[in-house]
């Protein structure tokens, strides 16, 4: 006689099928999962990679700005003072600078021998303008600081007088449109803010190209409105309003 003996689990332990549907489960389980896997790492590398982008722009601007800024605060080095004196055709002018090491501005104060009207005049090297002050008429005049501008001062040391010689005076075109006081805080230098931002303040352009010869002039209209502005150094700012 055959006996079939029927063996109890022991307390505690799955059987081959309960074994095989816990496989089974984790499979899809981990099926399932996978996609969210990918996509939660794509959206980590994307981060990362942004993360690094910007801090590569951050430093290479950083970099531009102390290559930008090197010409004159490596020169100067220190914040210091010195004066120029300088000639066109009859008339004698000085500045009185005073170069600020921490804005990179030279600012000067100009007065002539009674030709023309005394003026602040701040060049901003960080920037990149160069600014005519006129108190007395409410004005600032913009323009962009050149590499002549920068080259004259090569010569100055702190207390100390620099002559410039016989200079060609500029010539500086401009419109009755004003530049927005927002505009100016953003852009120019807290010393040309402080300087300007109760006045109207003008952009301005050369007169006279880089080949130096003048650009083909406008035709005026009848009601076209002329004011001009003649400073202590020569220096001629015209503005066209028209009505």
């Amino acid at each position: 006689m055959t006996v079939f003996t029927v063996s109890k689990p022991v307390e505690g332990e799955k059987t081959a099928v309960e074994n095989a549907e816990t496989a089974q489960t984790l499979v899809v389980r981990k099926t399932a999962l996978s996609p969210l896997l990918v996509l939660a790492l794509v959206v980590i590398s994307v981060v990362i990679a942004a993360i690094v982008a910007g801090v590569i722009v951050y430093f290479g601007l950083q970099t531009c700005r102390v290559e930008r800024e090197s010409d004159m605060t490596a020169q100067f080095g220190k914040d210091m003072d010195f004066e120029r004196h300088g000639r066109f055709d009859d008339h004698d002018f000085s500045e009185h600078c005073h170069y600020d090491h921490d804005n990179d501005v030279v600012v000067m104060d100009l007065e002539g021998d009674g030709f023309g009207e005394n003026a602040t005049v701040v060049y901003d090297f960080n920037r990149g303008f160069l600014t005519y002050v006129l108190p007395s008429k409410n004005r600032c005049f913009l323009g962009p600081v050149n590499q002549d501008d920068i080259d004259s001062f090569k010569k100055a040391h702190d207390g100390e007088i620099v002559e410039l010689g016989a200079i060609k005076p500029r010539n500086f075109t401009t419109t009755k449109e004003t530049i927005p006081s927002a505009y100016l805080a953003q852009t120019t230098s807290p010393v040309v803010n402080d300087l300007c931002s109760t006045m109207d303040s003008h952009w301005i352009k050369s007169a006279v190209d880089d080949e130096g010869t003048s650009p083909p002039r406008h035709r005026r209209k009848v009601d076209d409105t002329i004011d001009i502005y003649i400073f202590s150094d020569g220096t001629v700012v015209i503005i066209i309003t028209r009505d």
